[in-house]
């Protein structure tokens, strides 16, 4: 029964991560319906965009190596301008199918970095398909911009940071 129970746990496990990295998928490939109510003339962020950036953080002395590693882990980037004042700014994205405050901290964390890369105000934002109202509370006193949508990307919420 033991070995059952562990195959078990493996499985369900693995359907977490794969559910987690489908989404992350789904909201760069659709990051206009994620992130369009929010910015307007958004763009994703390239990973060769990316790379750049960090490179020449690097060399400048703005971030060093594990601040460099850091910047790559983010799920996502989008670039662009706050609808309601046109100030530039990027969304430095984690993706969770639910949020937990380990998102909230890692966004935030890699968005102090990407902040130095980009020279410009990094927001950190985490989109799920479902959070607490702890996390939702926690997301707003900490200032993290947390977008709740459905796994269809059907339902929207957007809690201000």
């Amino acid at each position: 029964m033991d070995s059952f129970r562990q195959v078990m746990s493996d499985f369900k496990r693995e359907v977490h991560a794969f559910a987690n990295r489908d989404f992350e998928r789904r909201v760069r490939e659709r990051y206009a319906a994620y992130f369009g109510m929010v910015l307007k003339r958004g763009r994703l962020v390239s990973q060769e965009q990316l790379m750049a950036l960090v490179d020449d953080a690097e060399e400048t002395g703005r971030i060093g190596a594990e601040e460099r590693q850091q910047a790559f882990l983010i799920d996502a980037l989008v670039e662009g301008q706050i609808r309601s004042t046109g100030k530039p700014v990027v969304l430095a994205i984690e993706a969770s199918v639910a949020a937990y405050a380990d998102d909230l901290a890692r966004a935030r964390h890699r968005a102090e970095v990407l902040m130095r890369v980009f020279g410009k105000e990094v927001i950190p934002t985490v989109v799920a398909a479902q959070a607490t109202a702890e996390v939702e509370r926690q997301a707003a006193d900490e200032g993290v911009l947390l977008i709740l949508k459905d796994l269809q990307g059907e339902t929207a919420a957007a809690l201000a940071a």
